[in-house]
């Protein structure tokens, strides 16, 4: 009995201590789950919306743009796309898309602006893909330029066009100006660009030292750019060494700036102290041309040269002679003496007087319209311009020798020749006899044209401004109305320029090269009463 509750008890010892021993296994926790929003703004998709995701669960998502957008960032500043999300929390991404842009480069030529209207906007800033732009081009008028039409990736005259930004654009607002050539050479003298002739050459780096400048200079637009240009017929000062080419100065379009270039001239065949460049357009084609009346060599019994004209063609230029007689030539005009339509040319010195009738085409017959003195043993001019003074639709020619031999004239015009007969004698100013120039102004606005001429003594000695009126049908000097206290002591000015070159108003008499070859900028100013020396 007592053993078996031995036993017993021992077995229960042993159950007891099994089931202390015994070690349970718990019930795993659930995943963390996570909310990923993918959204995408206007001008594209992206390639899942998103969903809920296991915590640590890889996401690839791709930002596709429209046709006319670009991806631009996720909403957290990423800009990886495709993108790979580990999902760790929730999260709200947008793709960001942006317009395409391109650019509008607008340029012009010539003197304009370009106005720029945008009517339809694609987004929030100018030339996005789909923006409509309306371009407006405005040319300046005040110096008479005109829109001619655009280049580029548009070709159009019309001034106005509207254009749908889809793709990158290049465009230029052509300007032109242009300049009527047929007038008088006088008139076309009267250019708005006041130019220093030797700073010019001094800027290009022309050593001219041994070349002489001053005489032949003309002012014109050659290259057909709506800027006037400086084209000069230099000389050598030993003027035995012959002839020298054209030099052309092209405008940079500030009028100030002019760079020695080549123009294409055909048969360039220069001239040869050349004493004048005479302005004009001959052939009717509306571009310039030049005659240059020359002389050879300035020693009486000196080698003379024939007469030449710079003329336009299709192309370029090209130069031949007006004559083939070799003769010396000082002076000459321009414009239409017979009232047919077309420029024709008088050139003369003391020993010869010529007229080159124009066919209408640049070619020319050699005549004689002009009867002057014949009690003066002179046979030509020293001085010329033609310039219609009595207003009646006729030129008047108005010249002058030596005045001891051959006085200054005004030779009226009928439409066909010039005679002494229909003329009438200009005055002087003692001791200045020498005519250097004329030119001519309505000073005081009483309808009558003065005539102002620049006066030398002796042998180019000194410079006075001579200035004639019509009184009873008499010419008189009316020379105390100018400065002419340093008249003495100045030197002549070749060529003689009547006009308001500062535009404030007023008239100036000024010489046509501002540095006055290198003596000095010399002008004289009206103030109601006179002309004051400015400097």
């Amino acid at each position: 009995m007592n053993r078996r509750l031995s036993l017993l008890s021992f077995l229960v010892l042993i159950l007891s201590c099994s089931k202390d021993t015994v070690t349970s296994t718990p019930t795993p926790e659930p995943t963390p789950k996570f909310s990923l929003v993918i959204a995408a703004s206007e001008g594209g998709a992206v390639s899942t919306s998103g969903g809920t995701y296991d915590k640590g669960t890889k996401v690839t998502v791709t930002a596709t743009p429209d046709g006319e957008y670009l991806f631009d960032s996720w909403s957290d500043g990423s800009t990886e796309n495709p993108r790979d999300i580990t999902v760790t929390s929730n999260l709200d991404l947008t793709a960001n898309f942006v317009k395409k842009k391109y650019s509008l480069s607008i340029s012009t030529s010539g003197e304009g602006t370009v106005t720029e209207e945008v009517l339809v906007q694609g987004s929030v800033s100018d030339y996005n893909s789909g923006t409509k732009v309306r371009l407006t081009a405005v040319p300046n008028s005040d110096e008479n330029w005109e829109f001619i039409g655009w280049e580029g990736d548009i070709e159009s005259t019309n001034p106005v066009i509207e254009i749908d930004v889809t793709d990158a654009k290049t465009l230029e607002a052509k300007f032109m100006r242009y300049f009527d050539y047929y007038n008088t050479s006088y008139e076309l003298q009267k250019s708005n660009i006041w130019i220093n002739y030797y700073d010019i050459l001094g800027e290009n780096g022309i050593d001219y030292g041994s070349i002489a400048f001053g005489c032949p200079e003309v002012i014109a637009d050659f290259d057909g750019d709506g800027y006037e240009d400086w084209m000069t017929a230099p000389s050598y000062y030993q003027q035995d060494l012959g002839v020298l080419p054209l030099w052309f100065f092209k405008n940079q379009g500030d009028n100030s700036t002019f760079i020695k270039k080549e123009l294409e001239i055909e048969n360039h065949i220069g001239t040869w102290n050349a004493r004048k460049g005479i302005l004009g357009d001959f052939n009717n084609d509306g571009k310039p041309d030049v005659a240059y009346p020359e002389q050879g060599v300035d020693i009486a019994g000196g080698e003379e040269s024939a007469p030449s004209i710079l003329i336009s063609t299709p192309d370029g230029y090209t130069m031949r002679k007006l004559s083939d007689r070799k003769v010396y030539l000082h002076t000459g005009a321009s414009g239409d003496i017979d009232n047919d339509g077309d420029l024709d040319i008088i050139m003369s010195s003391q020993h010869i007087l010529t007229t080159f009738l124009n066919n209408g085409d640049g070619t020319f017959i050699e005549t004689n319209v002009v009867e002057k003195d014949p009690s003066s043993e002179q046979i030509g001019f020293v001085s010329m311009e033609l310039f219609d003074i009595n207003r009646d639709g006729n030129l008047d020619l108005i010249a002058g020798g030596d005045e001891n031999n051959l006085p200054s004239r005004v030779y009226f015009g009928n439409g066909s020749n010039f005679s002494y007969i229909n003329s009438k004698i200009i005055p002087l100013t003692e001791p200045w006899r020498g005519t250097l120039d004329y030119d001519f102004a309505d000073i005081d606005n009483n309808g009558t044209i003065e005539i102002i001429m620049g006066r030398f003594k002796n042998v180019y000695e000194g410079y006075f401004i001579e200035i004639v009126t019509l009184v009873d049908d008499e010419y008189i000097t009316i020379s105390e109305l100018v400065d002419n206290s340093e008249a003495d002591n100045i030197r002549w000015i070749t060529w003689l320029r009547v006009q308001d070159i500062d535009n404030n108003g007023s008239l100036d008499i000024f010489s046509n090269d501002r540095g006055h070859l290198g003596y000095g900028e010399y002008r004289w100013e009206w103030n109601g009463n006179g002309f004051t020396k400015m400097n």
